[in-house]
Formats: structure tokens, sequence, C-alpha cells
């Protein structure tokens, strides 16, 4: 049984908790104080002499079921709408009840002390939260697996960008440069030439091979390699290095070239480190260097060769013999970088033999009729009326030989023309020496004699 408090009289002076029927609609919405069960229960003391009993009813009703809408909205009291003032109800024993007042009278009558502590909710004019519902498993595996793959993205990217960075460090255009001189120092002409193409014709190309760069005597070392210039286009690199003692410096011009797999730099070199050989024999149309023999036309061939020290040689031939000769080459930015070999050859015995052997044949043949007619041999021996024909002495060796001449000793014959009725010449000696000149043809000598020399 719930306790009647609406026997507790009280003074419009004094101090209370405001009721819900203190509420003033008019006031600033928000700022309504919730009723207290005393209020409540003294207003249900009265309910019995409300005009319309089913309104307080209801208010009470809605209070209870949405006490959070009246919080954010203001609350609207029917029973205020239905009357601004309830007649007292006797108490028992006859004692007048207290007045219960309009809202609006109430809170005229109020202290201001009880206006000041009217409560006002932190939720006013807000809507309540709905409370969150707690993630599933699925879900919240999703979310790990998705940090996991962003995280692992970021390292990924990260290392990437480092990692090209220290792909580029060793892709520099002085990177390009050193690759291609230790090529070269190691006698690898092919993987040079690949680098950087020699950029001449074949046929000056044949002392630009591995072949070339294993005969020779001594190869390139490198001292050092250094960056001069870079930009995004080009770049200059600084090559040191000797040859059989012989120190030398070389500057490669360098060009950037299109990235691979978008990010990773290429340098292209554009000017090779060769220098041009002019080659030369005496007579043979070939040298040999090592095992390969190297055409010569014309006297003197022009080629092209990595920086060493090269011999050549004549090309083995039993007529001819020659002294190796050799070169060292090198190739210096700050001049103009040329070389030159030429094989002296002279005639071996096997030529003078050959030749001898030819100028006594032909001797004897200017001692003997017809052939004495020849036009190598000497102008009195050509005749018909020769009583004495007679080779008295050949030739036994040179006065002049050559590997393009000779000139061979003197040779006697003995003539004497045929006696007349008036006169009878002496016999005397034609004394006369052969030359001619000496070509080769495919290694082999061939001797063409000139006009007879004699007196």
């Amino acid at each position: 049984m719930r306790e009647d408090n609406s026997q507790q009289p009280y003074s419009p002076g004094e101090e209370r908790r405001p009721s819900l029927l203190d509420a003033d609609p008019g006031a600033t919405r928000g700022a309504v104080a919730r009723p207290s069960l005393l209020d409540f229960s003294r207003v249900s003391a009265t309910r019995e002499n409300l005009p319309n009993p089913s309104l307080f009813d209801a208010a009470d009703e809605e209070w209870t079921r949405e006490p959070s809408a009246h919080v954010a909205q203001g609350y609207d009291d029917p029973i205020r709408r239905a009357s601004p003032a309830t007649p007292p109800v006797p108490l028992p024993g006859g004692a007048p009840a207290p007045l219960v007042q309009s809202p609006q009278a109430s809170l005229e009558n109020t202290a201001p002390s009880a206006q000041a502590t009217a409560f006002v909710s932190p939720f006013a004019g807000a809507e309540p939260r709905a409370p969150r519902k707690p993630l599933s498993p699925v879900a919240k595996h999703r979310i790990r697996l998705w940090s996991i793959i962003a995280g692992s993205a970021i390292v990924l990217v990260i290392a990437g960008v480092v990692g090209v960075g220290v792909l580029n460090s060793t892709r520099g255009p002085q990177v390009v440069a050193e690759e291609y001189l230790a090529h070269l120092a190691a006698g690898n002409a092919s993987a040079a030439a690949r680098i950087i193409d020699p950029g001449v014709p074949n046929d000056q190309r044949l002392l630009l091979s591995d072949d070339a760069l294993a005969a020779a005597d001594a190869r390139l070392v490198v001292r050092s390699v250094e960056l001069v210039q870079r930009s995004d286009t080009g770049a200059t690199v600084l090559a040191t290095m000797s040859v059989d003692g012989e120190q030398f410096s070389f500057v490669f011009d360098a060009v950037s070239g299109e990235r691979e797999f978008l990010v990773l730099d290429t340098w292209r070199l554009t000017n090779p480190m060769i220098v041009p050989l002019s080659v030369g024999a005496t007579v043979s149309d070939s040298v040999a260097l090592g095992d390969i023999e190297v055409p010569v036309t014309a006297g003197d061939t022009t080629l092209y060769a990595y920086p060493g020290v090269y011999s050549f040689s004549g090309t083995p031939n039993e007529y001819l013999e020659s002294s190796p000769a050799s070169t060292r080459i090198v190739a210096a930015s700050d001049e103009y970088s040329q070389s030159f070999v030429d094989i002296e050859e002279a005639p071996s015995p096997a030529l003078s033999e050959f030749i001898l052997a030819q100028a006594q044949a032909e001797a004897t043949a200017c001692a003997t009729v017809p052939t004495n007619l020849n036009e190598i041999c000497p102008y009195s021996v050509q005749a018909t009326n020769l009583s004495v024909l007679q080779l008295k002495s050949l030739p036994e060796g040179f006065d002049d030989l050559t590997t393009s001449s000779f000139q061979t000793t003197e040779a006697v014959i003995t003539i004497q023309s045929e006696a007349s009725s008036f006169y009878a010449p002496p016999a005397r000696d034609v004394e006369f020496s052969l030359s001619g000149t000496i070509d080769f043809v495919d290694g082999q000598p061939v001797i063409d004699f000139g006009s007879g020399s004699w007196y």
C-alpha cells in the first residue's frame, strides 16, 4: 500500500524539491526537472478531484514508459493543460488539505534557490545512442587479415625503395666503365664489345678479339676509375691505367638509357678505348700475331687494337728472314694515339741460292747458240758470226741482293768473230753480271731478269 504524503502541509515560501507539476512548458526546453515520488503521491491524493482523472493516468504511464523522450523534448503535462488550479481535497478530521496549484503558479511561488537547483539533463536535445554490437569472429578475422596485408604492403614498399637505391648504386656509369676495363684486363674482348661496340669496319677488327688479347705480351692494368661528373642524361668517368709500366688516363663519356623495370638505371659508354695501328711488312702480304695471320695490303694496313703490348713477326717463309717487331699501344685521351709496326724481312739463303741458280742458267744460255741472242745477254754476245762462243765463268754470288732485287757477280764468256779475207780478230772475254727484280706470289719468289750489265 502506497504511503500517502499528501497530508504534509507546506507553505508557499517553503523551500522544497520541484515537482512534476512545477514544470513550465514556456520555460527553456530541456530544463525540466524530473518529478519525485513525493510529488506523484501528492498528486495522487487529488486524483479524484481532477476534472479528467484519466489524463493523470496517461501522464504517469507516458513518463514511466519513455522518460528519456521527456528529458530530450521537454515534459508536456496533460494535467496542467486540464486545469490551471486544483481544488483542495479535505483531509481526515476535516482539516483542509494544501492547495495543489497549477505548474505556473507553483513556479511563481517557488523560492529562487529552488529554481536554481532544477535538474538539467546532459542529454537534452540528443537522441539516445543505440548500443554497439560486438564484432563477429569473421569480422575480427577480416580486420586482422587486412591489417597484416596493409602492414606487409608498407614494408614491401619501403624495402623496394631501399632495394632500388642499392641496385642503382651498382649500375652507375663508373660501374659500367669498371666492368668494361675488367673485361679488357682479363683478355675478354668479346664481352667488352658487348658493353660498347668498337664502331669500326669488320676488316679492321681483327685485333679486337679474344685471340689478339691472348697473344699480347702485356695487357692493361686498371689503377682507378672515378666519376667526374653526372647529370640525369650524361656522365664523365676518368680511368687511370698502365701498360707495361707506362701509365695513362682515358676519359669515358656515358649517356643514360631507358630504365629497366621502370626503376633501374641503365648507362651506356659512347667512346670505345681503341687505338689505330698501322701494320706493314717489307715483302710479305701478311704478318703474324701469335697464331693470327694479319693480312697486309699495299705495304701498310690500318687496324684497331686495345691497349697492350703486341709482338708481330713475318709469316713463315723459307725464302725470307725476319725479326719480330714489338709495339706498345696506349690510349691517352689528351693526345692523338696511333701506333706503328713494320716487319723488316731479308732474303734467306734459300732465296739467294734460288736466284743464283737461275742467273747461272741465264749466263750459260748466253754462251749457247741460239739463246745467245736473248735480250739479257751482252750485246757483243748477241751475234751470229762468232767463230768462238764459250762460257768461261759463271757468277758465284751477288753484289747486291734484297727481297725485291738482285745483281750477281760477273760471268765471263769468250767470243771471237769470224775472220775475213783481210782481217782475223782475236778472241776476247766478255764480262757481265745479271740483275733483276723479285716478286713474291703466294709466298713464292718470281724472278724477272732485266737487261744484262757488261763492259
